[in-house]
């Protein structure tokens, strides 16, 4: 590969570069994707995930997100919600996978990473579709083949009243 190709090639899952052009806009729509460390199959578990769900309750409560939807799979995590976070969108995924991987750890009596260092985030633009998306990941657990309709799978929330509030 030239210097030219190399320039503008994609960069690998978990790379440092994902960050660049990442932007926090308040009330904006995000779909976030989050790894296992390693994609170890450790989340689709009763545990984690009650752990999980419950984090992201939490950040409703303290008025930081509007959660539209969650799937847990067994290596990596779909969240679609609206930012209500003055503090901004790398702060408040920071702050949810610390404190998820401290619990997450302590639950499983375990030490070590639980998510991979980077996540994937995209910023919902009102040309697309939020309704697209959110069908994407709820149908994510259909196309892995783990249950024939995306509502026989236990480690989904969806919360369609908090689409465009």
């Amino acid at each position: 590969m030239d210097e030219k190709e190399s320039k503008y090639a994609k960069p690998e899952k978990g790379h440092k570069s994902l960050k660049i052009g990442r932007s926090s806009l308040n009330g904006a729509y995000y779909f976030i994707t989050i790894c296992a460390y390693n994609k170890v199959f450790l989340l689709a578990e009763e545990s984690v995930s009650k752990i999980i769900f419950d984090s992201l309750s939490y950040l409703e409560t303290q008025e930081k997100i509007n959660l539209v939807c969650c799937v847990i799979m067994p290596d990596h995590i779909h969240i679609v919600f609206q930012l209500k976070e003055e503090e901004g969108l790398s702060k408040t995924i920071g702050s949810f996978k610390k404190f998820t991987a401290r619990m997450v750890n302590k639950a499983k009596n375990r030490k070590g990473s639980i998510w991979q260092e980077q996540y994937y985030d995209h910023l919902i633009r009102k040309d697309e579709s939020l309704l697209e998306i959110v069908k994407y990941c709820l149908e994510n657990p259909v196309r892995k083949r783990l249950v024939e309709h995306y509502e026989q799978y236990p480690f989904i929330v969806f919360k369609p009243e908090n689409i465009f509030e």
